[in-house]
């Protein structure tokens, strides 16, 4: 059998990298994998995610402004946001759903904008640094899938901005 990844859905939006071609998305995961009910949260233990970006693999013509296939080109390892609301600098909230991406500037040089909902109950905006968030994504090879690529949770810290 196939090993699966654990990345669930994302935000549903892509946002267009002009210099690379590629779209830019977020994905997340549930933390424990099993997703079973606990103390710290019904739907797992925390959420984290992950940037990754697709590539298309035909050529699209300016008269149709259509890409029918994609392939996954890069993919950062997992992190979460920061906790607003603790002077904790190691604390996350348990549940962060980011729920949109908007590119302000340039894909090189700009910042990406994320909203994101915090424990199903309050909004946040981060803005980070596009020259950090290409240095977090690697080169996905062909034939890698997702799970060889991740890495254990490491804490991003303030430099993301």
């Amino acid at each position: 059998m196939k090993k699966r990844s654990s990345i669930h859905g994302t935000n549903g939006y892509l946002v267009p990298l002009h210099s690379t071609n590629e779209l830019l998305g977020m994905a997340h995961f549930h933390r424990p994998e099993h997703r079973q009910q606990s103390d710290f949260a019904r739907h797992g233990h925390h959420y984290t995610h992950a940037l990754f970006t697709l590539e298309p693999t035909n050529s699209s013509t300016e008269e149709t402004k259509q890409m029918d296939s994609f392939k996954l080109k890069r993919l950062s390892n997992e992190f979460v946001f920061l906790s607003l609301s603790s002077s904790n600098e190691n604390v996350a909230d348990i549940i962060q759903f980011a729920s949109g991406l908007d590119l302000v500037g340039s894909d090189l040089d700009g910042q990406l904008m994320v909203s994101y909902g915090i424990n199903d109950c309050e909004a946040a905006v981060v803005f980070l640094d596009m020259e950090k968030i290409n240095e977090l994504l690697l080169p996905v090879e062909d034939g890698q899938e997702v799970q060889h690529l991740m890495r254990k949770l490491n804490r991003v810290d303030d430099n993301m901005n």
